[in-house]
């Protein structure tokens, strides 16, 4: 089984990706984007993953790998397990504003450059939030038929150990819960006010 860890930008995909490494999972990234004051651990994204270079795929059984949009276009003939996570949209919208107002480098994803026109330009968010949805909705979608688990933001930060022990079942595997209990921290809970 592949873990595929996926869910919408600024929803807890990389610290997900965090405890599962603290916990005692392989996880596949690279430092193609670096660590920085919103993602203070690392971004755990995995350049042939972002470049749907799927070839990894064939030695990556046990080990985890961060996906976010991308997650309904991984390729059939592996089995995988997925961790959806869950954040309420207006949040992710306003984390992602900041981090927008912030970055140095450009938006990469293509997609994002063409329907939203400036870079430095805070998201509209009914529009963006309609965007967001609609990549939450196929990602829910397809693993619909795939053994998945849905995780909220706040509450693996309110109840890492409770959230880890579930992520733990759902996984099948003995996990360091000391360890993945120290990653989720109210420093990383930016731009919390409100429910989905």
């Amino acid at each position: 089984m592949i873990i595929i860890v996926t869910g919408v930008h600024r929803s807890g995909t990389s610290m997900m990706m965090r405890m599962l490494e603290a916990g005692g999972i392989t996880c596949l990234y690279d430092d193609v984007i670096p660590a920085d004051g919103y993602n203070p651990n690392g971004y755990y994204e995995y350049q042939p993953a972002r470049t749907q270079q799927w070839d990894f795929l064939a030695t990556a059984d046990g080990k985890a790998v961060k996906l976010n949009e991308r997650a309904p276009q991984l390729p059939d003939g592996y089995d995988y397990m997925v961790i959806i996570m869950r954040r309420p949209i207006p949040e992710c919208i306003a984390s992602w504003n900041a981090l927008r107002a912030t970055k140095e480098r450009p938006m990469e994803r293509p997609e994002y450059a063409a329907r939203f026109a400036s870079d430095r330009e805070p998201l509209e968010p009914v529009e963006y939030g309609r965007f967001l949805q609609g990549h939450l909705d196929a990602i829910r979608t397809w693993a619909a038929d795939k053994p998945h688990i849905e995780v909220w933001f706040h509450d693996m930060i309110d109840n890492p150990i409770v959230e880890s022990q579930r992520v733990a079942r759902f996984l099948g595997q003995s996990l360091n819960f000391e360890a993945m209990q120290q990653v989720p921290t109210d420093a990383l809970r930016h731009h919390n006010f409100g429910a989905d």
